[in-house]
């Protein structure tokens, strides 16, 4: 898609603000440029406080086919003005073409009977992969809480997986009762507050004010999501256990499947990326010389439990630690990520290397976790250039430049700029969660200093 025309920003600025004249010029100037709006524009109207600029945002998505948008549109289904849910079903319409066959709910329709018709939409979309764009994960679609609301429907579908049990006893207390070292390392893990990461929202029926869903006694991913009591008949993760429960010294586990399969229940992705990195040559550290890299191809590779639940052993237990750790350990991210920075020679320019060492993509999870590199020359700070953010693609196109993710054991290069005169560089290279808000953190992963001439 070509630039914006001349002006076409300082519209969206009035529009943002309320400016309903702003507004109408806004959609007349898309109207008339078919092919005018570029992606930082369309990913910014549809987050704008206004409706009708995230209707006009739908309106041209749809008219230009423009499938980068597909992901960005589902949350626009569940927005909460009326003109936005419907410019999105028939921009959805336009863009699925012969391969989706759906009724646009109408402005009355029930908040169930709407949701009910997004998730079909959903399954129609993922069975068409091979002539409709890959969709994201079902989270990844609703990534903010912005202008957006969530019926009944949707949301007992999130909480299938941020809560899928439904006890009539805390399990958790239960179980803390004889594994007092485990539950300690559960309950300060991010399963443990799986529920607390969905802030959906919805109209409370009595104050008509937009408020946080109230999920009542649901605890998160607790002990029975992969501890199943064999004798407890369960069917499925939403079964209640069998009344009354069993004594604590009659308990046994059911250990039929394995734990990688338990993990892949969730983190499907993920499981997929390890196969793949299981199966072909995959980087590690060496023994000697200290700091090297060897490709190996033995079949033994890591599962999930070997870094993710590292054995632990304490004066009154021996256990595996259930806190799972990733992004909250800094030995764990800096040992999935090898940096080195090649001087220039006759073949290649300066250069850093990437070495993702995780039997998965890195970073992995959401968009917003990502990795900033950075230089800067000769310990000069007013030197200092963003070489690239490596980062999960967006259901809202980004409004910066950004490279993919690393795949698993993926060895990727990125040029550094020539300086004159510079006879040192140094790069920075930074893990982020949500950079781009105020409650966002980083973590400083590597600060590697290469001499440029001998």
């Amino acid at each position: 898609m070509v630039q914006p025309p001349r002006g076409i920003d300082a519209l969206l600025v009035d529009a943002e603000a309320g400016n309903e004249r702003a507004v109408r010029e806004l959609i007349d100037e898309l109207n008339d440029h078919a092919q005018a709006a570029n992606e930082a524009l369309l990913g910014r109207m549809l987050q704008s406080n206004q409706a009708l600029v995230r209707a006009a945002a739908c309106t041209t998505i749809g008219r230009e086919n423009d499938k980068e948008f597909s992901a960005a549109l589902f949350c626009r289904l569940s927005d909460d003005d009326w003109r936005v849910r419907a410019a999105g079903f028939e921009a959805l319409h336009n863009l699925g073409g012969e391969a989706l066959k759906f009724d646009s709910p109408l402005r009355d329709t029930p908040v169930e009977v709407r949701e009910n018709t997004i998730l079909g939409i959903l399954s129609q979309w993922r069975r068409k992969s091979d002539s409709l764009p890959k969709l994201p994960q079902s989270c990844e679609l609703y990534p903010t809480l912005k202008h957006w609301l969530a019926g009944p429907v949707l949301t007992e579908t999130c909480l299938s997986c941020h809560a899928p049990t439904q006890q009539t006893y805390s399990s958790a207390t239960r179980c803390m009762s004889c594994h007092a070292p485990i539950h300690k390392t559960w309950f300060a893990s991010a399963h443990s507050r799986s529920v607390s990461h969905l802030p959906l929202a919805r109209v409370d029926p009595v104050t008509k004010h937009v408020v946080l869903w109230n999920y009542g006694a649901r605890e998160g991913m607790d002990c029975l999501v992969c501890h199943r009591e064999a004798s407890a008949s369960l069917t499925s993760a939403n079964v209640s256990p069998v009344e009354p429960p069993l004594a604590p010294s009659r308990h046994r586990f059911d250990r039929s499947k394995p734990a990688s399969q338990s993990c892949a229940a969730c983190h499907s992705e993920t499981q997929q990326q390890w196969e793949t990195w299981q199966s072909h040559p995959r980087p590690q550290k060496a023994a000697w010389p200290p700091g090297a890299l060897e490709w190996v191809t033995t079949t033994e590779a890591p599962a999930c439990v070997d870094c993710h639940m590292r054995q632990i052993v304490t004066p009154i237990d021996r256990a595996l630690p259930h806190s799972f750790n990733a992004r909250r350990n800094t030995d764990m991210l800096k040992g999935g990520l090898d940096v080195r920075v090649d001087p220039p020679n006759h073949e290649h320019p300066a250069r850093v290397v990437l070495t993702n060492l995780a039997g998965h993509s890195y970073p992995a999870g959401t968009h917003r976790r990502s990795l900033r590199v950075e230089v800067q020359y000769d310990d000069d700070p007013k030197t200092r250039v963003l070489l690239a953010r490596l980062k999960v693609k967006d259901p809202v196109p980004a409004t910066q430049p950004y490279q993919p993710v690393l795949g698993s054991g993926e060895e990727r290069t990125i040029e550094i700029p020539a300086r004159e005169n510079a006879s040192t560089v140094t790069c920075d290279v930074t893990y982020e969660r949500n950079a781009y808000v105020d409650v966002g953190y980083e973590v400083t992963l590597a600060h590697v200093t290469q001499r440029l001439h001998d």
